[in-house]
């Protein structure tokens, strides 16, 4: 039922119709369930929708947020998808590895950059935005991995990237 939508009956007067009315209930019953079939048949997952879906999370989305779309399937769909479905799982990983490239590429030329120090700001929100997004859906991960995507702890200007590989010095 459309709860929101202004003018419709309510839950409660829908379900007295039900009782009072047996064609009512037979109609509405009818309806449900063509609801059903047509809400089934539009959430397949098509090669063209993974193609959509890879294409958004390439230039920035989650499925968190493709789910909010009014045109794109639920999370739990979307979710759904990536735990029973190999082709459409491999396919999220890739486009989730590509945007997690494209994140660290541009923080690195814009810590490369001329203005590193007028940069801070951007360098930050973009590496903040990459945290948010390395929880892939479906990846499974040993506790003692590294995180996805890591970048290095000083960037040009602000340290040496040689020092990263060495041990600190004794004290």
């Amino acid at each position: 039922m459309l709860k929101s939508a202004a003018g419709l009956p309510s839950r409660g007067v829908v379900a007295r119709w039900r009782r009072t009315e047996p064609q009512f209930d037979q109609a509405l019953v009818i309806a449900l369930r063509i609801g059903r079939r047509r809400r089934r048949a539009l959430g397949a997952c098509t090669p063209d929708l993974t193609q959509f879906i890879a294409d958004e999370i390439r230039q920035g989305a989650s499925l968190a947020s493709l789910a909010r779309r009014p045109d794109m399937p639920c999370a739990t769909t979307l979710y759904a998808w990536v735990g029973k479905q190999p082709v459409f799982a491999a396919e999220i990983a890739q486009a989730c590895e590509d945007r997690e490239d494209w994140f660290t590429d541009q923080v690195m030329m814009l810590a490369e950059g001329s203005g590193a120090l007028t940069n801070r700001a951007r360098i930050t929100e973009l590496k903040r935005r990459l945290g948010r997004l390395q929880h892939r859906p479906g990846a499974r991960r040993s506790p003692d991995a590294p995180p996805l995507g890591e970048l290095p702890a000083a960037w040009p200007g602000e340290g040496d990237f040689d020092s990263l590989s060495k041990p600190p010095p004794s004290r």
